[in-house]
């Protein structure tokens, strides 16, 4: 069995996005930087089927997740075919926080999100979503998690493409 060569495409970073991951792979010819409607990162081309969301750290998501903005970008992330929300951190990190987050201890104290909570609301994005949620660890293993998911849904298109004609 041969292996298929990687497709190349242009990755798309959303202008809002704070501290883009720095994605190299011989397969991205560009990165380009502009509002994405739905996630932090795409593919030229793909904006309405990919969506992949970025959260840096466990308090981020907890923030997050109790906000109408929040529910309404999963709105627009449900409405595409690959939808993904990578998460910098374990799934260890996630059970224990407010445990081992990194916050000050001011902000710490005032924490009433609980880290059981926080995994009960990823499950709910799941399944009411179809949101396709992936503990990395850390940034690196996001950013390679991401450029993988990138390069597969490009494959994936391209081949129903080719199948098409």
């Amino acid at each position: 069995m041969t292996k298929e060569p990687d497709p190349s495409f242009n990755v798309i970073v959303d202008t809002r996005e704070k501290n883009p991951w720095q994605l190299t792979s011989s397969c991205i010819r560009d990165t380009i930087y502009k509002k994405i409607d739905a996630g932090d990162y795409t593919v030229e081309g793909l904006e309405d089927i990919l969506c992949i969301e970025r959260k840096m750290s466990v308090a981020e998501i907890a923030q997050n997740v109790t906000t109408k903005r929040f529910v309404k970008a999963l709105e627009r992330m449900s409405e595409c075919r690959f939808k993904y929300l990578l998460l910098e951190a374990t799934l260890d990190d996630v059970i224990n926080y407010p445990k081992g987050a990194d916050l000050p201890p001011k902000a710490l104290e005032r924490v009433r999100i609980t880290g059981g909570y926080v995994l009960r609301c990823i499950n709910r994005m799941e399944v009411k979503y179809g949101i396709h949620f992936i503990f990395c660890g850390n940034r690196y293993n996001a950013s390679w998690v991401a450029t993988n998911i990138m390069k597969e849904a490009v494959r994936i298109i391209d081949n129903e493409t080719k199948n098409k004609n």
